[in-house]
């Protein structure tokens, strides 16, 4: 009897079993394939998160070098991850534990630059010092890299470049479009940075060539702290000395009166690079609700499997009874129960692969990260431990099922009524349903409101250019050229658009050193800049066109109650005057000569509080603001027409501002994407395991519907009777659900400056919706079960 139990156990009767009608091996495979496949993406997505900068070789001895400020208005420090120029240096000179420093910043932001032949690139370069690959290690070849970073008008590119370049770089120049005729030579190529790294970089110019494209604050130790610093320290290295250096460097290097005076206070700390990222308060709780996602899937996946598995055991029952019969011991049951549990497992995975690799560049749009880099970078064996587990729990909770069927049911027709078991897997996938119904709901709510939301300014019909490196008398003919186009209403130019993010300034007193607070620096504007965007103002006037050496400025009215607070200022400021930074002679005061409403500086996901000031530049800016009667794709085209006939050579693209608007949310539209895709797969595996369990109740319950049908019962009466049994389930745990959808939605949107509160109509909805779906499905399984000829049913009797 063991050979004949031995030679059944075994993968290839599993298969062969596989369409064998009333076991619904495809529907269990197929649900667990939906489950696995959304799943283990958000498992590998997590791991890539988890994993940002481990690549680097001795990542563990390399640091982040921050500054830490506070000024008199403030009760604590608060951390800033960027540094003056010659922080890291001095720091390096005062701690021997230090091996070697680097710092670099950022020279352009996806910008235009030329090869040799006047090929059009684009890319991200940085400025960085000689020490660069001392610290990080990424291979190079062609050259020493660090001779090359000392030699001004030097440059590396990563290989991805070099590949567009045609391969062979070395020697070749390159010139950047916003600062042209600034030309650098190539000297090396490197590893191009992978996906799960904090720098991201298509090329490196040497620091020593940046007074070719800004001042030289490289060594600065207070102020134009623009500078991403890193150390990396000798293995074990004694941290408590490290701390008595960073205190020995702050006293020794930094202007510790002027300082005091100004009521400034600054410090320094460094931390470990890996697991820096990760720890971050908004990638954690990010990590942790796609951690929730992927587990409400899977489990709801695995309790689906089981819960059909229970459903349809009526057709499995004497089967095993048989086999008991002929001396299957219980062992023997459980290695039928795992081959089984492998065997469709190993189908999931195939399908769920299968569905990734085909809806890969949909994954990427939605995750950011390309599924080849997902998977990766993403230690394999924690998804391999993962699937191990789903086999585990599927294999041993089937097993059990196997093993307590009694050997009597081999010689009647048994049916055992498993209803707890059933209703309480079912109960689970309800909840399932009604925490992701509900929390997709708050996030598609939160999305429509940053989308819709008004941040104090126009956005609508409102386009921008970028001209980099023209001159004063090319501005003016920009603006002659836009001004002869019908569509376009009128035209101005700017500095800083309010969402791309403000530099910091300071603001002083006239005549006192202390510094009051840091302000977000709208920076040059035209004219009729706060015309054009609609916002309001509210006292004195703005900056008029006549002006050609200003020294005038206009200030929000956050500024203004900020004033009052720090200086006891009244609410009339105009005609008041102030020192600020960054412009000029600090020591020459502004007169203030308008205030304009508060706007929303950066965005609701990552906004900026501070107060904002606005400057007039006569000759104008390398950026021109546009607004249209209408931002049709014909509109744009003409005016894109109209700057390739002034500037031949240029390639001018016209943005539109709500475009901006839609990318800066783009975050949250893909997670309420992969929410949704969530949802849907959920609602389809628990709709699975509901019309398992409604085929199981139905087909056990035959003749007691038969005889209903008989004594007169009506479908409203048979409906009754599986309905009371599903609604006193589906109610609390749908609403289970909502509660914990509430608290999740209530953390996830901690940072956000507008949040969408967690309505009544969000409950409404998701509870209504969720009974419709049920009442809906059970109604066709009863209405077709109803419809069969009684006698068919009782045709055993």
């Amino acid at each position: 009897s063991s050979d004949v139990c031995s030679s059944d156990l075994n993968g290839i009767r599993i298969f062969r079993s596989l369409f064998k009608k009333g076991e619904y091996n495809f529907i269990k495979i197929l649900s667990l394939s939906f489950g696995l496949a959304v799943g283990l993406v958000l498992i590998a997505k997590i791991y890539f998160e988890l994993s940002y900068d481990n690549f680097y070789p001795e990542v563990e001895r390399i640091y982040r070098v921050s500054s830490i400020y506070k000024d008199f208005s403030e009760e604590n420090f608060f951390p800033y991850n960027r540094v003056s120029g010659g922080t890291v240096v001095c720091l390096k000179n005062e701690i021997p534990e230090i091996e070697s420093a680097t710092r670099y910043t950022y020279l352009i932001y996806q910008n235009d630059f030329f090869d040799d032949d006047r090929n059009r690139l684009n890319g991200t370069f940085l400025l960085a010092d000689s020490c660069f690959f001392d610290v990080f290690g990424i291979e190079v070849t062609g050259g020493d890299p660090r001779t090359i970073l000392s030699r001004p008008r030097y440059a590396l590119v990563s290989q991805s470049v070099a590949d567009k370049m045609g391969g062979d770089v070395i020697g070749k120049t390159i010139e950047f479009e916003r600062y042209p005729g600034t030309i650098m030579t190539i000297g090396a190529v490197y590893a191009d940075f992978p996906e799960n790294s904090s720098i991201q970089a298509d090329g490196l110019v040497s620091l020593s060539s940046i007074d070719a494209f800004m001042s030289d604050g490289s060594m600065n130790l207070v102020g134009n702290d623009r500078y991403f610093g890193f150390a990396k320290l000798y293995p074990n290295p004694d941290m408590s000395s490290v701390e008595e250096g960073i205190d020995r460097m702050c006293k020794k290097y930094l202007p510790q009166e002027e300082l005091k005076k100004a009521g400034i206070d600054i410090k320094y700390e460094i931390s470990p690079l890996s697991g820096s990222y990760a720890a971050d308060t908004g990638v954690k709780r990010m990590n942790i609700i796609m951690a929730l996602l992927a587990f409400a899937l899977i489990i709801t996946a695995i309790l689906n499997y089981i819960l059909i598995v229970i459903s349809a055991l009526v057709n499995k029952t004497r089967q095993i009874a048989v086999r008991k019969c002929y001396g299957a011991s219980n062992m023997a049951i459980y290695k039928l129960a795992l081959t089984e549990s492998f065997v469709h497992l190993l189908l999931a995975l195939l399908i769920g692969l299968t569905l990734i690799l085909c809806f890969q560049g949909f994954i990427r749009r939605i995750v950011g990260v390309s599924v080849a880099s997902l998977f990766v970078s993403s230690d394999i064996i924690w998804l391999l431990f993962v699937c191990m587990a789903i086999f585990l729990l599927i294999g041993l909770a089937v097993g059990y099922a196997y093993v307590r069927i009694p050997v009597a049911s081999a010689m009647s027709n048994y049916h055992r009524n498993r209803r707890i078991w059933k209703l309480s897997l079912l109960a689970i996938q309800f909840v399932a349903i009604g925490f992701i119904g509900a929390f997709l709901l708050v996030i598609s709510k939160q999305y429509d409101r940053m989308i819709h939301d008004n941040p104090g300014y126009q956005t609508e019909n409102m386009a921008y250019a970028t001209f980099d490196g023209i001159t004063k008398d090319q501005c003016r003919t920009i603006h002659k050229a836009l001004s002869a186009i019908p569509h376009v209403k009128q035209s101005g130019y700017y500095s800083v658009l309010p969402y791309h993010g403000c530099s910091g300034n300071n603001v002083f007193l006239p005549g006192d050193d202390r510094e009051l607070f840091n302000i977000a620096d709208l920076e040059n504007i035209s004219d009729n800049f706060f015309e054009m965007m609609q916002i309001p103002i509210l006292q004195g006037r703005t900056f008029t066109s006549v002006t050609t050496e200003s020294r005038e400025i206009m200030v929000d009215r956050r500024f203004v109650e900020t004033m009052k607070e720090m200086a006891g200022w009244d609410d009339n400021v105009v005609g008041k005057s102030i020192r600020i930074t960054g412009h000029g002679d600090n020591n020459t005061p502004f007169t203030i000569c308008g205030v304009y409403e508060n706007i929303r500086l950066g965005s609701i996901l990552y906004q900026d509080t501070r107060p904002s000031v606005a400057f007039y530049s006569p000759g104008g800016t390398w950026n021109i603001l546009i607004e249209l009667n209408e931002t049709s794709p014909e509109v744009l085209s003409e005016i894109e027409t109209s700057f390739k006939n002034l500037f031949p050579q240029r390639n001018v693209n016209i943005k539109v501002m709500q475009n901006d608007l839609f990318d800066i949310y783009s975050v949250l539209r893909n997670f309420r994407d992969a929410v949704l895709i969530g949802s849907i797969v959920i609602l389809l595996i628990s709709l699975i395991g509901l019309i398992g369990y409604l085929n199981d109740e139905l087909n056990r319950r035959r003749k007691e519907i038969a005889i209903r049908k008989i004594n007169g019962g009506t479908l409203k009466d048979i409906l009754q009777i599986f309905m009371r049994d599903i609604l006193w389930i589906a109610l609390p745990a749908i609403s289970l659900g909502i509660v914990i959808a509430a608290f999740v939605s209530s953390r996830w949107q901690e940072d956000f400056s507008e949040k969408q509160s967690f309505s009544w109509d969000i409950v409404t909805i998701t509870l209504l919706g969720a009974l419709l779906i049920i009442i809906s499905l059970l109604n066709w399984k009863v209405y077709r079960e109803s419809n069969v000829n009684p006698v068919e049913a009782l045709k055993s009797e």
